[in-house]
């Protein structure tokens, strides 16, 4: 480490600032700013899923809710409105976000929702466009893949009980 051009100081030169905090760009940044993500989250009381350090989940009477985070972006879901409001305000006054309201694209995933049939669906549409058009491949005859001609899915077990919980 050295004194940049034009900030160098005469009789001084062996003398560098040493950093305590990362900044923006350096190798370290990232990772420090995962760790004041992840401390400021619990102090939300969300918990760290264990199978996936990007999602933590959040539980109490009033619903359960769902933050995503994948490098610097994410996501906020919830299946109570008071719950998102209550915890997007409480994320915005530690850090500095833009809510970009319901959510219509993430990752590359296109969203759409369906209220009336409490319904969301996921697809990359205009991903597998792109790929086929650079591909060359945008005309070609389309086939139903992997799964067999015919296949229909059956329902789960009326005894089968999906749990949300960590």
């Amino acid at each position: 480490m050295e004194q940049p051009e034009g900030f160098k100081v005469p009789g001084s030169s062996n003398k560098v600032y040493r950093l305590l905090h990362a900044l923006y760009g350096l190798k370290q940044a990232t990772l420090a700013w995962n760790k004041e993500l992840h401390k400021s989250l619990l102090k939300l009381n969300f918990k760290r899923c264990k199978s996936d350090p990007g999602v933590y989940i959040f539980q109490d009477k009033s619903g359960i809710m769902l933050f995503i985070i994948y490098v610097d972006d994410g996501l906020l879901m919830s299946n109570s409105a008071k719950l998102l409001k209550r915890k997007k305000t409480a994320f915005l006054n530690i850090w500095e976000a833009r809510d970009m309201g319901p959510v219509k694209e993430y990752l590359g995933f296109q969203i759409t929702h369906n209220h009336i049939k409490h319904s969301m669906v996921l697809h990359q549409h205009p991903y597998v466009l792109k790929v086929l058009k650079r591909f060359q491949m945008e005309n070609v005859k389309h086939i139903h893949t992997p799964l067999p001609a015919g296949y229909q899915p059956s329902t789960a077990p009326k005894d089968y009980n999906a749990s949300p919980t960590i």
